[in-house]
């Protein structure tokens, strides 16, 4: 276990490092849920990776070799990876690793030629289906025959003495379309708390 915890760690160190740094790229996403799913994700991968070098080893040890059934390996038996379709691959790789390593960066450098004139911005609702469902229609209709936000409008309770400058505040803040009248002051007056009665 020990020769194979120091052949083998260094791959399974490097594959987990990679993916923490590509966890670690969430970060500079502009959604909140994404950005937030970065570093969880890579604290969960580095504690995945933790275990590997350290308690699984151990486990395999006590657990003994027919944790591997149902092919045991033995001590003196052959190495499984000297034969088989990865075991040639990898061979011709070792005979020509610059080639290899060449022919492959220019493979991707041509495949992200089309991110080329990519615009990157958040997604709409009706952006996110690649067809054009029943909702998206319905709610291009809605938009086309109403002002946004009259389904779901924001309700502002606040104190009946204080209305007009509450009107004022509304009036200038950014991204209100419109203002109706208050329906019931001494409903908002109540739910406000004055003095005397229940909030």
């Amino acid at each position: 276990m020990a020769i194979a915890l120091h052949r083998a760690g260094p791959a399974i160190i490097a594959s987990a490092a990679t993916v923490i740094a590509g966890m670690l790229c969430l970060l500079v996403a502009e959604s909140a849920d994404i950005s937030g799913l970065g570093p969880v994700a890579a604290i969960g991968i580095a504690l995945g990776l933790l275990a590997m070098i350290t308690l699984l080893p151990a486990l395999l040890v006590i657990v003994g070799r027919w944790i591997f059934w149902p092919v045991r390996p033995r001590y003196g038996s052959d190495e499984p990876t000297s034969r088989g379709i990865w075991a040639r691959t990898g061979r011709l790789i070792a005979r020509h690793p610059r080639r290899v390593w060449t022919a492959t960066a220019v493979l991707l450098a041509c495949a992200s030629l089309g991110l080329i004139g990519f615009k990157v911005g958040t997604l709409t609702n009706a952006q996110s289906f690649r067809g054009t469902p029943e909702a998206i229609t319905a709610e291009a209709v809605l938009a086309k025959h109403f002002p946004a936000g009259a389904g779901e409008p924001v309700g502002v309770i606040g104190n009946a003495a204080q209305a007009g400058a509450l009107d004022h505040a509304l009036a200038t803040m950014a991204g209100i379309k419109s203002v109706t009248p208050p329906g019931d002051q001494r409903r908002a007056g109540l739910l406000a708390g004055h003095p005397g009665q229940p909030a």
